[in-house]
């Protein structure tokens, strides 16, 4: 069922360009300045500029990882990291009074070819939907983005897809995935959306989770497209932020606290480097 049906109801492409295995890093940290222009946190738009461009870099030889950057401690590093394009979970290490980031790969001339064309198929459906929803109100410009990701895209059992852009292409992704893609999107198209983490209060709690939250004119709602698309359930969709509490626990915390949290719940995807 499309997402305008559920609301209606609880209210009344990947280019076939070939690109080289020596990415043009230039390019596409164009492409990142310009998806992420709407982002007034210097933290997250830069956390999300670096990520884009870190995805399209060879690692240094001998290292497992590659770097993304190096930034003040913050949580917002933990939390906000899902929204970005890289296909790769993230590493993170505490180095004197600065936080290294890295993502949890050494970067092929393979993957660095793939990653650049799934961000440069994000950038274009960015541009189309931009171009769809100009004269719409934010109500119906988020409703059209959360359309567009949950039809043209399923939830990814294998957890192979973490990033937006990577969902985008390959049509699967994780919760991570949905959230990025919704927060991206959304921005672009000058809507006031962030990324959340926490977990559910029922069910399993051994597992992190990530949904939306987004201000409509003046209020402030969350969406889980993830559980919408999963479950069909418009509890997920377009709710009243007092309702949140009712179905998630949020992470809060500086960053070293949230790096424990992170760290209990999946050591593999919150590791030091």
């Amino acid at each position: 069922m499309r997402i305008g049906q559920i609301v209606a109801i609880t209210a009344a492409i990947v280019w076939g360009t070939s690109f080289s295995a020596m990415a043009d890093q230039n390019t596409v940290r164009a492409i990142a300045t310009d998806l992420y222009a709407n982002e007034n946190d210097t933290t997250i738009r830069q956390l999300g500029i670096d990520s884009m461009v870190a995805s399209v870099t060879k690692a240094n030889p001998g290292e497992w990882f590659t770097k993304v950057g190096e930034y003040a401690p913050d949580a917002k590093l933990l939390m906000s990291s899902n929204a970005v394009a890289s296909t790769y979970p993230y590493a993170f290490a505490k180095r004197g009074d600065k936080v290294f980031v890295a993502l949890a790969n050494a970067n092929t001339e393979e993957n660095i070819a793939q990653n650049e064309q799934y961000i440069h198929t994000l950038y274009n459906v960015a541009k189309k939907i931009k171009t769809k929803t100009a004269n719409m109100d934010e109500f119906s410009k988020a409703k059209y983005i959360a359309d567009y990701i949950c039809t043209h895209s399923s939830y990814d059992y294998t957890h192979s897809n973490y990033g937006a852009a990577p969902m985008l292409a390959t049509g699967r992704g994780t919760c991570q995935s949905y959230a990025a893609l919704f927060y991206i999107l959304g921005r672009y198209c000058g809507l006031q959306t962030n990324v959340v983490a926490g977990q559910f209060k029922t069910g399993s709690v051994t597992t992190n989770h990530t949904w939306n939250e987004i201000n409509i004119q003046g209020k402030w709602m969350f969406v889980d497209l993830t559980s919408f698309d999963t479950k069909q359930d418009a509890q997920y969709l377009f709710q009243p932020i007092e309702k949140e509490s009712q179905i998630y626990t949020q992470y809060t915390g500086n960053y070293d606290q949230v790096f424990e949290v992170f760290k209990k719940k999946t050591n593999r995807r919150w590791r030091r480097c």
